[in-house]
């Protein structure tokens, strides 16, 4: 397949090339995007959630889709054959921390607590240990991405774009996709409403969003995929 683009293409993504290294030096080393290839990464943060986790479960396999859903060791506590569910159909469990509060990242007693746990609920949901964790909010506080590695043995993962999908309707979540993504891009979307969380309190939009989020990728080419596909 040709992945090569149009001039106006190419123009339209010159700022996310200069906004991703940056974001990646913010990070502190965290993964941002994956290799230039015909592939993206869907990624849902904040559930597992009874309310729009099925459904946006059974649009992704209308669609023929895997992603890769960061949760909340809380949430799989509330819903454990939900998160199972996730791994039976396919996709990818990673971890989001136990209570999604960012000062959990200022103290390493309370990191490693949350972190442990959250990481024993995912692996007995999904039969095997994950792979990636996404802090809460990006919020890396005292951890860096190799100590959490050298630790923990998780790759820190955080994405090339945020959808907003808190704040926007679903068209112009679709409109900002279309906008942003290119080939071996880390998006952000959330299947669950994070105790935490400033912004919004359902994820209806995100849902409505999604056919035309996948309908994107197989437009362009681009294979959505779950993040340890995408990044090999």
């Amino acid at each position: 397949m040709d992945l090569r683009l149009d001039p106006i293409q190419e123009l339209s993504l010159w700022p996310w090339r200069l906004y991703l290294p940056l974001l990646s030096l913010w990070n502190r080393g965290a993964i941002t995007r994956g290799p230039a290839q015909d592939r993206v990464a869907l990624t849902f943060d904040d559930g597992p959630d009874g309310r729009f986790t099925p459904a946006m479960l059974e649009t992704l396999d209308r669609f023929q889709a895997r992603a890769t859903f960061f949760m909340l060791g809380a949430q799989i506590e509330r819903a454990p054959d939900l998160a199972r569910e996730v791994a039976s159909r396919g996709h990818e469990l990673a971890v989001h921390l136990f209570s999604h509060d960012r000062a959990a990242a200022r103290d390493h007693a309370r990191f490693r607590e949350e972190l442990l746990r959250t990481v024993a609920l995912v692996q007995e949901a999904a039969g095997r240990p994950p792979r990636f964790l996404r802090l809460p909010f990006a919020y890396l506080g005292k951890q860096t991405p190799r100590r959490i590695r050298d630790d923990f043995g998780l790759r820190t993962a955080h994405w090339s774009f945020s959808l907003l999908d808190s704040r926007y309707a679903a068209a112009r979540i679709e409109q900002r996709f279309r906008r942003a993504v290119f080939p071996g891009a880390i998006a952000l979307l959330h299947d669950g409403v994070g105790p935490h969380s400033s912004h919004g309190r359902t994820r209806q939009p995100t849902l409505e969003a999604l056919p035309g989020v996948i309908a994107t990728c197989r437009e362009r080419g681009l294979e959505p995929v779950t993040l340890s596909e995408l990044l090999g």
